[in-house]
């Protein structure tokens, strides 16, 4: 008995042309107008997006300084703005008073593990925050004894109803 056994399929494929995009434009927000126009609650300023923005830690210390007062911010998207920890520790205070702000993005940034814990211990103060992005930091692995302390205070906070956070230890998930 002569059988013929072939693997995979025989015919002739054709690849699919890639599409081209348009390179995005870059970020234009100037940081200093979002620091006046936090200053002064301007009601029409919802939303800060600065993402991939270099921005100077002074600059960023003005920032959370005037996100403290502010009355009208309800997202502030910082990813890859090259957030230090000193600055990150001030935004966790800046969170704890803020009473109005509700998405927090900080993706692609410096922010150490133990920072990452004040920040989110700080949205349980005014119970406002309804999302917080936190992943891609430098230090990938956060540890359990962090990874434990962050969620606690997402069990302990009845607003927060999104994290983008790697756990590596499954207990945390």
């Amino acid at each position: 008995m002569n059988v013929f056994y072939s693997k995979g399929w025989d015919g002739i494929t054709k690849a699919t042309p890639l599409k081209w995009y348009p390179p995005e434009e870059p970020n234009r927000t100037d940081p200093k107008e979002v620091i006046k126009k936090l200053h002064a609650s301007h009601r029409a300023t919802r939303k800060a997006n600065l993402n991939n923005i270099r921005i100077k830690e002074e600059t960023f210390l003005e920032l959370f300084e005037a996100l403290k007062v502010n009355s009208s911010l309800e997202e502030l998207t910082l990813a890859n703005t090259t957030l230090s920890d000193f600055a990150a520790s001030k935004l966790a205070s800046a969170v704890e008073e803020n009473y109005r702000l509700e998405r927090l993005n900080l993706e692609s940034n410096n922010v150490s593990p133990g920072t990452l814990t004040k920040i989110f211990e700080a949205a349980n103060v005014q119970q406002q925050l309804i999302e917080i992005k936190a992943a891609n930091q430098a230090a990938q692995m956060l540890g359990n004894k962090v990874e434990m302390a962050i969620t606690s205070a997402v069990e302990k906070n009845k607003s927060l109803l999104r994290v983008g956070l790697h756990f590596e230890y499954g207990d945390c998930r």
